[in-house]
């Protein structure tokens, strides 16, 4: 893990679990079409939900 005491431990997340609760007046369809139109446009939901690849330099 992170702290390297256990190499068979991940650094990382195993899972991510998000809910949301809006108070809004608006349907419950609507607010689900929002939430899954916030998921296409979030930057962070793209490099957690697809492969990023990721270079590591020293200059």
């Amino acid at each position: 893990g992170i702290l390297g005491m256990d190499p068979e431990i991940r650094n990382g997340f195993s899972a991510i679990r998000v809910s949301f609760e809006i108070d809004a007046d608006a349907s419950r369809e609507d607010i689900e079409a929002l939430v899954a139109q916030s998921q296409k446009r979030s930057a962070v939901f793209d490099i957690l939900t697809n492969p990023t690849n990721v270079a590591v330099s020293v200059a």
